[in-house]
Order: C-alpha cells, then sequence, then structure tokens
C-alpha cells in the first residue's frame, strides 16, 4: 500500500471554490480526476465568525474526506 499523506492528498486538488452564505463557507475541491469533494464549515454566532477562518475550516474538512477517499483507494487496490 502506498502511504497517504496530506501532501499526496493536495496533489490530488486542481482547483478549489469557496462560496459563503449566511455566515457558512463551503468549498468545493475539484479533484484533477474531475471528482469534487465539499467541505463545510460550522456555523458560528456573527460575533465570532471570520470569512478567512471559514475557510480554512471548510478547506480542511474537504481534505479529510479526500483523505479518507485515498486510504479508501489504497485499501481496496491491495484486495485486488
Amino acid at each position: 500500500m502506498n502511504r497517504v499523506t496530506i501532501d499526496t492528498v493536495k496533489d490530488r486538488i486542481r482547483d478549489v471554490q469557496y462560496v459563503e452564505s449566511d455566515q457558512s463557507v463551503i468549498a468545493i475541491a475539484t479533484l484533477k480526476c474531475g471528482h469534487k469533494v465539499i467541505g463545510q464549515a460550522h456555523c458560528q454566532p456573527s460575533t465570532y465568525y471570520s470569512l478567512s477562518i471559514g475557510k480554512k475550516e471548510a478547506y480542511n474538512n474537504a481534505i479529510s474526506q479526500i483523505f479518507d477517499l485515498e486510504v479508501y483507494y489504497e485499501r481496496n487496490k491491495e484486495r485486488t
């Protein structure tokens, strides 16, 4: 099994777009294969809301999901 790292996960990403709505942020990460993964930042009260933190959290959520997909892919490669 190839080792999955944050760097290998980030290397799979072609583009990231952000959408902000009502103090929520989503990150749409498009992978090089064309698959899209959506990361989300949970709502914060307006007194604590920060767009930059929301983008960072949404991006990290997308990275976490892509990491899981990569590990799943590598484990299934071993079984075939």
